[in-house]
């Protein structure tokens, strides 16, 4: 696993007055990084800045920005803006700094604070590669059931996550019944074969009807293995379509109504 750290130096600020402080750290998933800071005094706007050491200037995203930050936040501790870093597709390998700036009401200019401490936060992100979501995995339920329907289910962040649960009693069931299918249909031939041998329909009459019990045998085994086969397939396939479907419709441009400096705007954003 990869981690990284997430530092924070004191900054100090250019105006007279501090209007944030005490800014704090938290990752409470891989998914998105929380930003923590008292707000002392109105302020015309808050934002925030992030560098990483080793790409640059990051410059999160409006859409993937939540919580208290823009203009009218209301002044009070434990101010919270939240970040989905990942679904922004950032994909961070190294220290990163985070500043919070508050632009006063009406002297020019931002006042920058930052925490005086280093904090180091685990599990940070992970960045292990993953396996697509789709129909695709169809096929290997068709070869071993009950694993393909592994692969094709989703978390709360919408990436890929393994649930194996009941699913290998699936594959035991179906090779279990096939072979026992086709251990019936071998005793099945044995016993006609011996059937055939006898002299009479008399003599031949049990054998047939031992002969006629393993094929019944046979017969409900290999067509229960062949209703798990063809419901699990069927079950991963259509989890693959709706989940590809779920992507593709993430993916797409939305819109929604903003309102920004007092002017009424519209907000459009576009998933790739």
């Amino acid at each position: 696993m990869k981690h990284i750290f997430l530092f924070l130096w004191l900054f100090p600020g250019f105006c007279m007055a501090q209007r944030v402080t005490d800014v704090r750290l938290r990752m409470p998933d891989p998914t998105r990084l929380e930003i923590w800071y008292n707000l002392l005094e109105p302020a015309d706007s808050v934002w925030i800045e992030v560098e990483a050491r080793f790409g640059g200037q990051l410059k999160p995203t409006a859409a993937y920005l939540y919580g208290d930050y823009g203009r009218n936040v209301p002044v009070g501790p434990n101010r919270r803006i939240v970040w989905y870093l990942y679904d922004e597709g950032h994909r961070i390998k190294s220290d990163v700094q985070v500043r919070v700036l508050a632009r006063p009401l009406a002297l020019p200019g931002p006042i920058v604070q930052e925490a005086p401490e280093a904090i180091a936060l685990y599990p940070l992100l992970n960045d292990k590669s993953r396996w697509p979501i789709g129909p695709g995995w169809a096929a290997l339920s068709a070869v071993l059931p009950g694993v393909g329907n592994m692969f094709v289910h989703r978390g709360i962040t919408g990436k890929p996550k393994l649930r194996v649960g009941a699913r290998p009693l699936v594959t035991a069931g179906f090779y279990g019944a096939l072979l026992y299918g086709l251990n019936q249909r071998r005793l099945s031939r044995a016993w006609y074969d011996e059937y055939t041998r006898q002299k009479n329909l008399t003599e031949g009459e049990p054998f047939y009807q031992t002969a006629n019990t393993y094929h019944q045998r046979y017969y409900i085994a290999t067509r229960a293995a062949a209703l798990i086969w063809a419901t699990d397939v069927t079950l991963t396939l259509i989890r693959g379509l709706r989940d590809q479907h779920a992507v593709r419709k993430a993916s797409t441009v939305t819109w929604a109504p903003g309102w920004q400096s007092g002017v009424l705007t519209a907000q459009i954003r576009a998933r790739f």
